[in-house]
C-alpha cells in the first residue's frame, strides 16, 4: 500500500476517489471510515482520497441496470430517494463535517436525467437539509 501511495505522489497525483464496491454489492457504506482522508500516517500528506458512497450513477443506465437488476429500471423517484437516503444518513454520523461523494458520469446523466431534473431536486434537498 505504501509503495502504491508513494508512486501516485511521485507522478504528481494529488487526489483520488474510490468506491470499494464489488461484483455483488454496489453499495459502499456511508460511515466515518469512508470520509475524505490523506495518507500522512505513511508519509504522503499531500495525497487526498475522497471515497464515493452508494450506487454510482452508472448503475442507473440501461446497460448496467439490466446487468445487475434485470428488466425493471428504477424510476426518477427511486433514484432521487436513493440519493436522499444517503444525505439523511449523513445526519446520523457524529462528525462536524460529513462528505457525501457521488460519482457522476456525464454520459450516464445524459441517459437517465438529460434535463437534470433529478439533480436539481437533489441539490434543492441538500440545501434544505444540510446547508441551512
Amino acid at each position: 500500500m505504501q509503495d502504491l501511495v508513494k508512486g501516485l505522489k511521485d507522478v504528481g497525483i494529488k487526489y483520488i476517489s474510490s468506491n470499494l464496491c464489488s461484483e455483488t454489492n454496489l453499495n459502499a457504506p456511508l460511515n466515518k471510515q469512508r470520509q475524505p482522508h490523506n495518507y500522512k500516517n505513511i508519509g504522503v500528506p499531500e495525497l487526498l482520497e475522497i471515497p464515493s458512497h452508494g450506487w454510482q450513477d452508472a448503475v442507473f443506465t440501461k446497460e448496467k441496470y439490466f446487468q445487475f437488476y434485470g428488466d425493471n429500471l428504477p424510476s426518477s423517484k427511486e433514484i432521487l430517494t436513493h440519493y436522499k437516503n444517503l444525505l439523511d444518513k449523513s445526519d446520523k454520523l457524529n462528525l462536524p463535517f460529513v462528505n457525501v461523494a457521488l460519482c457522476l458520469h456525464p454520459w450516464a446523466v445524459m441517459e437517465y436525467d438529460s434535463n437534470l431534473e433529478i439533480h436539481k431536486q437533489l441539490v434543492d434537498y441538500a440545501r434544505e437539509k444540510i446547508f441551512q
